[in-house]
């Protein structure tokens, strides 16, 4: 009875930290194609420069978010 219980518990948990990651990679998605195509439509450079400047800013932007996210993994472990 008692494993079982654990077993649940444990499953719960699991698919709870899945959904917060899907929520993450979803933002990171969305927030990839925004700001490219902010970056490409409102650039006045060379198209070249324009597609290759949206493609950085838009895969690197999401790296300042890896702080909160470790602070978030740190406290939830506490």
């Amino acid at each position: 009875m008692r494993r079982s219980w654990i077993k649940r518990t444990a499953q719960r948990e699991i698919v709870r930290e899945v959904k917060v990651i899907n929520k993450l990679l979803l933002a990171y998605l969305i927030g990839l194609v925004v700001t490219s195509t902010l970056i490409f439509i409102f650039s006045e450079e060379k198209v070249t420069y324009r597609l290759f400047a949206a493609v950085i800013t838009g895969l690197t932007w999401p790296l300042s978010l890896i702080p909160s996210i470790i602070s978030l993994i740190i406290r939830k472990s506490d």
